[in-house]
C-alpha cells in the first residue's frame, strides 16, 4: 500500500472505528531496529517501532496516536503498543543485557494496565532490559507527571532516554532536570558543518554526559561518514539503516545473566515527594561554606528582574522558572518581562501564590498550594545549553530576606526539578493574571 493509499484509508475510516481495528487482536505489529555499540559493532538493543492495519488507514504510528488521541482513547493503545512489543521481544527470546528501547505517551505512563495485558507487563519487568524514550515535548506539557514516571521507572530497574536531543529548543536545557540515563542526539547533528546553536547543544550534552555518566546514542547513521562524525562527536552508540533497518527480530538469546548495569545519573531529588528548593540550595551552599545573602523585599524584586532579563541573553532553547509567592514582589514590568520570555524560551513556568483572574494570561502558571513553603517566596530558575543559574529567597519570621544563588548546572537542575514537579499539565493550568 502507498503513502496516497494510506492517506486516502484514514479519510475513508472514522477515528473510532480505525483505533477500534487496530485495537483487534493482531492488528497491531512491532518492527525492531538495531542500536549498534560503535566501537565494537556489536547490537547492545532494539528500538520497538509500532506499525498499526494499512486498511485502516493507520499504519504510521503517527497517524495511529493521532487517532487515538481524537477519540481519547490514547492510553489503551500506548499500552496495547507497549505491550505489544515486549510480547514480541519475549517470543524471540531477547534478553540483558541487550536493551529494549520502547516509545511511550508519558502522560499516561501512570495509567494503570489493563487486565488483559498484566501477564506481558509482570513479565517484561521480569525479563527484560526496557529503556523508556520521551521527548522535549512530553516534559513541556506535563513536567510534573513525567518525573515522577521517570522516578517510578528507575525504581522498577528500566531506563529513561531523551529522544531528539538537537531538534527541538529545550531537549538540552531539560538534561539535568529529567536526568536521562541515555541521550539521543538528533541526525541532525551528524551534518559536517553546524550552526553556533547546535554546537552549544553538543558542548552542553557532553558536559552533562561528563557529569552523570550517560549514555549518547546518535540518530540517523545512514553512511559512513555519518559514522565517523558520530565517533567524533563521542556517541556510544549508533542507530540507523547503516547499521541495520527496522525489521523482524529474530532470536538473539542472553549472552550474560542479569540487567546490565544503569550509567546514568546517580540518586537525587525524588521528584514524587513534595521538596523544598530553597533547602536543597541551602544544604548545597553551606557544605561548600558559602554565605547567603541578607536583602530586604525592594531588592528581591530587582534581584528578580535582574534574573529574568538574564534569560533574554541566551539562547532560545531555555528553561525559565519564575516563583512569586505574592504580588508585592512582582518587579515594574514583570508582565511585559515575561511576555518576551515567553517568546523567545521553550518553556516559561510561573509559580505563583496570588493570581488575578480578572487579568489577562501571559504564561503558563500553577497556583500553589495554601501549604506550600514556595507559596510566600521569590525564585527563578534558568536553564540553558550555556548558562545555568537558580536563585531564591525566603523572609524569614524578623521579616528579613534571605537569598541562595548558583550557577552550578546539578544544583540548578535539581531545584528547577523541585519545582516543576509542582508545574500542572497543559490542560490544568490556572490562569495568570498580573497588575
Amino acid at each position: 500500500m502507498t503513502v496516497d493509499d494510506c492517506q486516502r484509508g484514514a479519510l475513508q475510516v472514522a477515528p473510532a472505528r480505525a483505533v477500534e481495528l487496530a485495537l483487534v487482536e493482531g492488528a497491531l505489529r512491532t518492527v525492531f531496529q538495531p542500536i549498534v555499540d560503535l566501537r565494537t559493532d556489536e547490537v547492545v538493543g532494539y528500538e520497538a517501532l509500532t506499525r498499526g492495519p494499512a486498511t485502516a488507514g493507520v499504519e504510521s504510528p503517527d497517524a495511529l496516536f493521532a487517532a487515538a488521541r481524537s477519540c481519547r482513547r490514547l492510553a489503551e493503545l500506548d499500552w496495547a503498543c507497549r505491550c505489544q512489543a515486549f510480547r514480541t521481544a519475549a517470543s524471540a527470546q531477547l534478553r540483558p543485557p541487550h536493551r529494549l528501547f520502547v516509545n511511550a505517551e508519558p502522560q499516561v505512563l501512570d495509567t494503570a494496565c489493563p487486565d488483559h495485558l498484566l501477564r506481558d507487563w509482570v513479565a517484561a519487568h521480569r525479563r527484560l532490559s526496557v529503556v523508556i524514550e520521551v521527548t522535549e515535548r512530553h516534559l513541556c506539557a506535563a513536567p510534573g507527571d513525567l518525573l515522577r514516571v521517570a522516578a517510578t521507572l528507575h525504581e522498577l530497574g528500566w531506563e529513561v532516554a531523551l529522544d531528539d536531543v538537537g531538534a527541538n529548543d529545550a531537549g538540552v536545557a531539560l538534561l539535568p532536570v529529567l536526568r536521562p540515563d541515555i541521550v539521543k542526539l538528533d541526525m541532525a547533528l551528524l551534518a559536517p558543518r553546524l550552526s553556533r546553536a547546535q554546537r552549544q547543544v553538543l558542548s552542553a550534552v557532553e558536559a552533562y554526559v561528563a557529569r552523570s555518566g550517560a549514555r549518547v546514542v546518535a540518530e540517523g547513521v545512514e553512511t559512513e561518514q555519518h559514522r565517523r562524525r558520530a565517533t567524533e562527536l563521542g556517541a556510544d552508540w549508533g542507530q540507523g539503516w547503516l547499521l541495520g533497518r527496522p525489521g523482524p527480530l529474530v532470536p538473539v538469546g542472553a549472552t550474560s545473566a542479569g540487567k546490565p548495569t544503569r550509567v546514568g545519573p546517580g540518586p537525587g531529588a525524588d521528584p514524587r515527594v513534595r521538596t523544598d528548593p530553597f533547602r536543597l540550595l541551602a544544604l548545597a551552599q553551606d557544605r561548600r561554606g558559602q554565605a547567603p545573602t541578607r536583602s530586604d523585599e525592594a531588592q528581591v524584586a530587582v534581584m528578580v528582574a535582574e534574573a529574568c532579563r538574564a534569560a533574554l541573553e541566551v539562547s532560545r532553547g531555555s528553561l525559565v522558572v519564575v516563583v512569586l509567592g505574592r504580588t508585592a514582589l512582582h518587579p515594574p514590568g514583570l508582565a511585559e518581562l515575561l511576555e518576551r520570555l515567553r517568546d523567545v524560551c521553550a518553556l516559561v513556568v510561573l509559580l505563583t501564590g496570588a493570581p488575578q483572574a480578572e487579568r489577562a494570561a501571559v504564561v503558563r502558571t500553577t497556583v500553589l498550594d495554601d501549604v506550600d513553603p514556595l507559596r510566600s517566596d521569590a525564585a527563578v530558575v534558568l536553564l540553558s545549553p550555556e548558562r545555568a543559574l537558580a536563585f531564591h529567597a525566603r523572609r524569614g519570621p524578623d521579616g528579613s530576606w534571605t537569598a541562595r544563588r548558583t550557577t552550578d548546572a546539578h544544583e540548578v537542575g535539581e531545584a528547577a526539578r523541585s519545582m516543576l514537579t509542582r508545574a500542572h499539565p497543559v490542560e490544568q493550568e490556572a490562569v495568570l493574571t498580573l497588575p
